[in-house]
């Protein structure tokens, strides 16, 4: 038994091993402290302005034009950390490099491998599901400009990973943890946040409908973890709620719908990014034309269903939640496109916060998740 565990455990060491080069040698540069990383929305700040973010980053910027209402308090969180960074000498780049390309990089492969292996106990198909998350070309896209979106695509697992543990462990640890890591993420994207928080429930939601009850030490959890979080974020939600800035909130997010050629039912079957060349993205507004080997992504999720099949009420239980988050974010990543175009623009007209999204890439996240989940149940079924 002791020699079986030693097998398992250098097996597992070996993946983490060769999923660290890969982050490192598809990312050389966001490790080489010396570039000068910038493109599209990512700007350059000079040290002296990462200095001035420790007490200007407040409800009202000075910096911008001839000031504005700050619309993204919770990004104190990591622009607190580049000034303190600058203030101690270092360099923006390298501040930005510690609290986001780095960790893009890194939790892009490893965050889906930890959770796999939690939910599949197989280290080559763990390994095999990381490499399909971690290059999906929306998630690719989104490492060129829009990186606390990416960030948050690369943590979602792992955050699935201590929700999973907060559920069926009893340890007092995991409630601080994933309290932790969530406010973390609500500090670098809080819209991509309420995307995660939907799945996480829906999560909770399919768990409780199995057991056919809630057992009270699970409220109980639930409970302390909310108001932790709750907590956490007290720096931003306070002055949201008593300051002036919900006005400024409420005109940026009734801009009206945006990019309706660019989605529909096919793009999201086949898991693609619209603007994705291979090369630099298409910044246009052009649809690419759809690799059409991208085919094996839905035929590969669709063997996954003949595990219900089996008798086996774990894995039943996780590829009906998979399956649930496939279809919601087919549903949602195709926008006003058919079938039921129309629900996408009335949720935009009258859902709270669904204002937020007024394009559907940010459901991205939930084909991304959908798919790694049903294909690893693919792969342990072969």
């Amino acid at each position: 038994m002791t020699n079986k565990m030693n097998i398992i455990s250098n097996k597992t060491n070996i993946a983490v091993i060769f999923l660290l080069f890969l982050s490192i040698i598809t990312h050389w540069q966001w490790f080489d402290i010396n570039t000068i990383l910038t493109f599209a929305d990512w700007h350059y700040w000079h040290d002296e302005t990462a200095k001035q973010l420790w007490y200007g980053w407040g409800t009202w910027l000075h910096n911008r034009d001839m000031g504005s209402s700050n619309i993204q308090l919770y990004f104190y969180l990591f622009q607190s950390v580049w000034s303190l960074l600058a203030n101690l000498g270092l360099s923006y780049e390298i501040a930005t490099k510690i609290t986001f390309f780095i960790p893009i990089s890194v939790l892009g492969f490893l965050s889906p491998f930890v959770l796999f292996k939690r939910i599949i106990k197989d280290n080559f198909i763990a390994l095999v599901i990381a490499i399909f998350y971690g290059t999906g070309t929306y998630f690719l896209i989104r490492q060129t400009s829009h990186l606390p979106i990416a960030l948050i695509y690369a943590l979602l697992p792992l955050l699935l990973y201590f929700f999973i543990n907060l559920i069926e462990k009893n340890r007092k640890l995991d409630i601080f943890v994933f309290a932790l890591v969530f406010s973390i993420g609500v500090g670098y994207e809080l819209r991509i946040m309420l995307i995660v928080s939907s799945i996480l429930l829906l999560y909770l939601v399919i768990i409780c409908i199995y057991k056919r009850n809630i057992p009270m030490a699970l409220l109980k959890k639930l409970f302390i973890s909310a108001a932790l979080i709750t907590i956490l974020n007290l720096y931003w939600v306070l002055p949201l709620f008593f300051g002036s800035v919900y006005e400024t909130i409420s005109a940026v997010a009734n801009r009206g719908l945006f990019g309706n050629w660019l989605f529909n039912m096919l793009r999201a079957m086949f898991f693609f990014e619209q603007s994705w060349t291979g090369g630099d993205p298409n910044h246009d507004f052009i649809p690419q034309a759809i690799p059409y080997h991208l085919l094996y992504i839905p035929i590969l999720s669709v063997i996954s269903l003949l595990f219900i099949t089996k008798n086996n009420h774990e894995a039943k239980i996780k590829i009906i939640f998979f399956a649930i988050i496939l279809i919601l974010g087919l549903f949602m990543s195709k926008q006003t496109a058919p079938p039921f175009g129309f629900f996408y623009k009335w949720s935009f007209e009258n859902l709270p916060v669904f204002n937020l999204y007024r394009e559907a890439s940010k459901y991205h996240i939930l084909l991304a998740l959908g798919y790694s989940g049903l294909i690893a149940y693919s792969l342990l079924f072969f």
